[in-house]
């Protein structure tokens, strides 16, 4: 749903209830708040761990209210909009509530835990006419905008193989790693589902038309550090054109190749690439774009700010409200990225070919069986 309700149609600042107070919000949302302090106030903020709640208000300039339940916060007058930032089991139930209560939402990737939830809260948001946005900030970054563009205009004939490489390793010290409900799994998919998504949003971003079937295996490489469940996933997919694409994703290995991205054409090849490096003491990235026609010299395409997209997924969210019009960050998106990750990981617990629905069903690994010989 993508309309906004007319009595945010003249609202240039929007006032935001912030359920989730964690990791994420602290480090990027906080941070992107403040550079659209035109468009946004921060009215209240909910966590149910109250000094987490308190310390967040503190560090804002609007020093929002502090609530501990979320429907109390919900149904505060002075929230027009919320942003869901919670763990993943708990996202569903929040989002469903807000939509309930008629507030336009945007959610933390990934849009729930389960493709059923996903299903209904698609279909709750059309029937109570009210919007809902999904986070997912890979669909902001202008790497994959850009490389997107690129195949569009025909640069390297048609594509005929995806190859595309997202690696990473979690330290014990990462705070991700030393989350609770995210080492010992408390939603289904574990690591796979939390940080997946962001990969094949990449994937889609990139690729000119969409996955019709998975074949997938999953590996624990860092069950000291991540816990005992799945961090690493290599996927196989067979595009709706017949093109192929390959997934390599891991939280347990370390590369200094971060990210990569290659996309093989009929007249040449596009290379999105990443490369981590140290600066005193700290990760930097360089990103850039390779395109290789023939034996010659690549075309080198520096790219900057490609990293991100909070900033700018915040803004359209705004935008969609405000003005109307499309956004990047659907709901829809959200729902199918979900989907594909989860027929992977049921493809990898099968060792079967999963066909995925075109459309967002639910429960829809009843009625995918094994893609047609």
């Amino acid at each position: 749903m993508l309309a906004a309700p007319l009595r945010l149609a003249a609202m240039e600042q929007l006032r935001l209830g912030l359920i989730g107070t964690g990791i994420f919000v602290r480090k990027s949302h906080l941070p992107a708040l403040a550079q659209l302090a035109d468009r946004y106030v921060v009215t209240a903020v909910c966590s149910e761990r109250g000094a987490s709640a308190e310390a967040v208000s503190a560090a804002l300039p609007s020093r929002p209210a502090v609530e501990r339940d979320y429907r109390a916060l919900l149904a505060r007058p002075d929230v027009d909009v919320v942003l869901v930032a919670v763990p993943i089991h708990r996202t569903a139930p929040i989002v469903r509530e807000a939509l309930l209560a008629g507030k336009p939402v945007i959610s933390e990737k990934p849009i729930a835990e389960t493709v059923a939830q996903a299903a209904e809260l698609l279909r709750l948001a059309e029937e109570c006419a009210v919007p809902h946005f999904v986070a997912e900030n890979v669909r902001y970054q202008g790497r994959f905008l850009t490389a997107r563009a690129l195949l569009e205009a025909d640069r390297i004939g048609r594509p005929h193989l995806y190859d595309i490489m997202v690696l990473s390793r979690l330290t014990p010290d990462s705070p991700y790693a030393g989350s609770v409900w995210r080492r010992e799994a408390h939603h289904h998919g574990g690591w796979l589902l939390d940080s997946g998504v962001h990969a094949v949003a990449a994937l889609r971003q990139v690729a000119l038309a969409e996955v019709a079937t998975v074949r997938a295996v999953t590996q624990s490489i860092l069950p000291e550090t991540l816990g005992a469940q799945p961090d690493t996933l290599l996927a196989t997919f067979e595009l709706a054109d017949s093109t192929v694409a390959r997934l390599a994703f891991s939280m347990g290995v370390f590369s200094r190749w971060t990210n990569a991205v290659h996309v093989y054409g009929t007249r040449g090849t596009l290379g999105l690439l990443q490369r981590r490096r140290l600066v005193d003491g700290r990760a930097r990235y360089d990103d850039w774009i390779e395109i290789q026609s023939g034996d010659g010299e690549p075309e080198i395409l520096p790219l900057e700010d490609s990293l991100g997209g909070i900033v700018q997924e915040l803004a359209d969210f705004h935008r969609a409200l405000t003005t109307g019009g499309p956004v990047l960050g659907t709901a829809w998106e959200a729902a199918k990225d979900l989907q594909i990750v989860d027929a992977a990981l049921a493809a990898a617990d099968g060792g079967a070919t999963i066909a995925i629905p075109a459309a967002i069903v639910a429960p829809w690994r009843e009625m995918a069986g094994p893609a047609p010989s």
